[in-house]
């Protein structure tokens, strides 16, 4: 079989994949590229790459789409970093400034916006300069706006706001069901040999938290990287989350 070009996504909640690849034959670096959730999708999409760990709401967008494997970046309720601030209650908010990186993320706010907002706000594709403080993170300013953050800039400027919700919580609310944000989800069919032997390379990670933990802990200084690894991220791609998977699409379809 022809060499399997991955990304990889340059996230914390990923990095049990990465450390559980890095340890196998699998690992080439040669043919792996670590990238944003959104650019990642677009790789898959174009077949720059023929897997990746990518958002849910792009897999109808995949040629030949499928998932693969039996892991996912997932919440079985908070997740923590997909989350709505602001400096004031999140409900009145007029405008909310999306973090594009993830169509997934972005979807889940437009979905549930009818159970947050006390009116339909304003989308805005992309997020302010977080540098200019006379716009962001100043409770002075901007009462009437919120921000839909994800990843790990969530952990660098949550400190800047009053109020937070988190979407995966909101969507348990909503639907009783685990959400799932990425998933593996390949352009192309691979070898059953293949996919068991990736498999078997992220529960190598997803099984030693603690390790993982270790290993990264000094890039991440600001951060209990233990604590939100096994808190709020699950990994297992379950039955239930599978559901969870095909209802969000339905909606997502609902929004076009």
């Amino acid at each position: 079989m022809d060499p399997v070009r991955i990304s990889l996504i340059s996230y914390l909640n990923s990095r049990p994949f990465v450390y559980g690849l890095r340890k196998s034959s699998l690992w080439n670096p040669q043919f792996i590229s670590f990238d944003v959730p959104a650019v990642s999708a677009q790789k898959v999409i174009r077949k720059e790459v023929d897997l990746g760990i990518i958002p849910v709401a792009t897999l109808p967008l995949v040629p030949n789409g499928h998932i693969i494997g039996n892991y996912c970046i997932s919440a079985e309720d908070e997740v923590y970093t997909v989350a709505l601030f602001s400096n004031q209650p999140i409900a009145k908010a007029h405008r909310v400034y999306l973090d594009t990186h993830s169509r997934t993320s972005v979807a889940l706010t437009r979905i549930l916006s009818t159970a947050i907002f006390q009116q339909q706000p304003l989308f805005m594709d992309g997020l302010p300069d977080f540098k200019d403080t006379t716009h962001f993170g100043n409770p002075l300013n901007s009462l009437d706006e919120c921000y839909l953050l994800i990843g790990d800039k969530v952990f660098e400027y949550e400190k800047y706001f009053k109020y937070k919700m988190d979407l995966a919580l909101r969507w348990k609310q909503e639907t009783g069901l685990p959400f799932v944000f990425a998933a593996w989800i390949s352009n192309r069919e691979l070898s059953e040999t293949w996919i068991k032997e990736f498999d078997q390379a992220l529960s190598l990670g997803v099984n030693h938290i603690e390790e993982v933990s270790l290993a990264i802990q000094s890039e991440y200084p600001n951060i209990p990287v233990q604590e939100y690894l096994s808190r709020y991220i699950q990994f297992e791609l379950t039955p239930k989350k599978r559901d969870s998977i095909d209802y969000f699409l339905k909606l997502v379809t609902s929004l076009s």
